[in-house]
């Protein structure tokens, strides 16, 4: 019998980097490209815990309350090791990497000859930067919710943490670019705003403004309409004054 020619492992010396993806469908970077995975019940979530939390390691009780908070002690156990099993083999299988999780006094976390790169850690450090460059370099890495389709609790709020943030560097473009007269580059982020946000005014007006500017002054009556609409389906309530008054503008062809 031939048998086929083990992985080449890295030594424990050598640095190896890990890359993830957060927004959308958790993914990380093989050999062969990204990968999907594991399944949920072989590591997936580990995974994705430790991908957010790259520069700690994690106590086996903080996993356990995340994970399984009304499972007893000797069953969290059995299903924490069946985890971090699955996980070492997907990142083992995807790239040959050595053992990259370790496990050190009852916590997890990365072996010290891993880098970790996500585009979310990525999109922290443009939103920290606070210049156009990286706000559109943080615009463009958000490609859907933080763990999409994922609905565990400790994952709610991060996930709305980085909505915050992309809505922010969004309406930052956006005052840029209405700030230099570039009303295409400013319609285009107050779109993305509306799209993100249906009920914010603010975006609306924005658009509605940048659309009467650029000669489109039907489109800009129909994005009012869209707001109007949803605002009262499902809000209950009518665009505020400002907003009137704005379509009373278009209406005329004086857009602010």
């Amino acid at each position: 019998m031939v048998l086929s020619s083990p992985i080449p492992q890295k030594t424990s010396n050598a640095q190896t980097t890990l890359h993830f993806r957060c927004f959308g469908i958790f993914s990380f970077l093989g050999d062969h490209g990204w990968e999907v995975g594991p399944p949920l019940k072989r590591g997936r979530e580990f995974l994705e815990y430790l991908a957010t939390h790259a520069r700690s390691m994690v106590a086996h009780g903080t996993l356990a309350d995340a994970f399984w908070p009304n499972i007893d002690t000797d069953t969290v156990g059995h299903r924490l090791h069946l985890a971090v099993s699955g996980a070492r083999a997907a990142l083992r299988q995807a790239s040959g990497a050595f053992n990259p999780i370790r496990c050190a006094n009852g916590a997890y976390g990365w072996h010290p000859s891993i880098i970790v790169r996500s585009d979310a850690m990525r999109f922290d450090e443009c939103y920290n930067n606070c210049s156009p460059e990286a706000a559109l370099e943080g615009v463009n890495l958000y490609a859907g919710e933080f763990l999409a389709g994922e609905e565990k609790d400790w994952i709610i709020p991060i996930r709305l943490r980085y909505a915050s943030a992309y809505v922010a560097m969004l309406e930052y473009l956006a005052a840029e670019a209405t700030r230099r007269g570039d009303h295409q580059t400013a319609l285009r982020h107050a779109l993305q705003l509306v799209e993100t946000d249906r009920s914010h005014e603010g975006a609306a007006r924005l658009s509605m403004c940048c659309l009467g500017r650029l000669g489109c002054r039907a489109l800009a009556l129909a994005q009012y309409e869209q707001l109007r609409s949803y605002l009262k389906m499902h809000l209950g309530v009518k665009p505020t004054e400002e907003t009137e008054q704005l379509r009373s503008r278009i209406l005329k062809g004086e857009p602010d």
